[in-house]
């Protein structure tokens, strides 16, 4: 199922998730004026590289796009990408960016264990920044879910063995970094030209990947299949679907094993 969340109900959606979680959400809000525009490491503005798309062109184009947004060429599952209670939206959500940066590069299919960036959180179920995660993944990477079988699993000692070396195969070293200019045009603009976008949204205190681009009444929406369940998608309209920030993958390490 796709839920359409717009300005008037948005709360909804975010007072359900705060009772199965016990009032905690997993995306800390970034601080600008501590950690402002391309000071996370290996990231550059998306601007330098592409301009900004007009935005009477967008509906035409996004008409032009459909069946070839990221969407579409996932190879990702919802029961590899559903965080299941674990405040760890920013690591499911950015193991699903990387993934579809390796579906859009012509990678062979990986399933990622994305509580292999629980290292960042000192293997804590607690939120986290998206600027850390995506540094953090620059680091170590993120291994393959088969040295973890058992899901939701935050303790590495129980693990196969080399595991960690594994992880460096799955290095993401450079992010385009959005919002240098305008945010909901940078975002709109990148899926279009057929990436898929790494998101913080303050409102909803959640991580997201971007992957598509409707037209709902007669204006862009963007579809993100949501980490907080199964059939829990959702389609933001509105103000809604301007992230607070936003990344690009531009550069992985893809060495395979």
């Amino acid at each position: 199922m796709t839920w359409i969340i717009d300005d008037s109900n948005y709360a909804n959606f975010v007072e359900q998730h705060l009772d199965r979680t016990g009032g905690e959400l997993g995306l800390l809000p970034r601080d600008y004026r501590k950690v402002p525009l391309s000071s996370i490491p290996g990231t550059s503005p998306f601007t330098t590289d592409f301009p900004i798309i007009p935005e009477t062109e967008w509906p035409d184009r996004i008409k032009a796009m459909q069946g070839n947004f990221p969407r579409h060429i996932y190879t990702g599952t919802p029961a590899e990408d559903t965080q299941n209670g674990l405040r760890y939206c920013w690591a499911f959500s950015l193991s699903q960016a990387i993934k579809g940066a390796r579906d859009r590069d012509g990678q062979p299919k990986v399933d990622l264990l994305s509580e292999s960036l629980g290292r960042d959180v000192n293997w804590r179920s607690v939120g986290n920044y998206c600027g850390s995660a995506i540094e953090c993944a620059a680091k170590y990477g993120m291994c393959d879910r088969s040295f973890s079988p058992k899901r939701y699993n935050l303790e590495p000692s129980t693990w196969k063995a080399g595991w960690e070396a594994e992880a460096l195969n799955h290095r993401v070293l450079e992010w385009w970094e959005l919002g240098h200019q305008n945010m909901r045009a940078e975002t709109i603009s990148a899926l279009l030209y057929g990436f898929g976008v790494f998101t913080g949204l303050n409102w909803a205190g959640h991580a997201m990947w971007f992957a598509e681009l409707q037209m709902q009444g007669g204006k862009p929406a963007i579809w993100t299949p949501n980490t907080w369940g199964d059939n829990e998608d959702w389609l933001l309209t509105g103000s809604k679907m301007i992230p607070d920030e936003a990344f690009v993958v531009r550069v992985g390490c893809w060495s395979e094993k």
